[in-house]
């Protein structure tokens, strides 16, 4: 289900080097680990700021809940993604 099945459609999925698997966004390249995703991580966005993905190479599960309409979840997430990323021992 979570198999890369967009790789040869360039600019599939919201995040720069993503594409779609069946049930979610999945990262293939580079560009998606912009959010300190590694490549076959796995997960979805939603409108308000949510967020759920799961990065198999590094056994963790990331959930961001958050409601908010205005944007600012953005900043929120990042500052999560960054302490969650100091945490990791590659």
């Amino acid at each position: 289900m979570t198999q890369l099945h967009t790789e040869h459609i360039p600019n599939a999925g919201w995040i720069g080097g993503g594409g779609y698997g069946l049930t979610s966004e999945v990262v293939k390249g580079a560009p998606g680990t912009y959010q300190l995703h590694s490549p076959s991580a796995y997960g979805h966005g939603g409108a308000f700021g949510t967020q759920g993905w799961i990065a198999p190479k590094r056994d963790m599960i990331r959930v961001f809940l958050v409601q908010n309409a205005d944007g600012s979840a953005d900043e929120a997430s990042k500052a999560f993604m960054v302490m969650a990323a100091s945490a990791i021992v590659d």
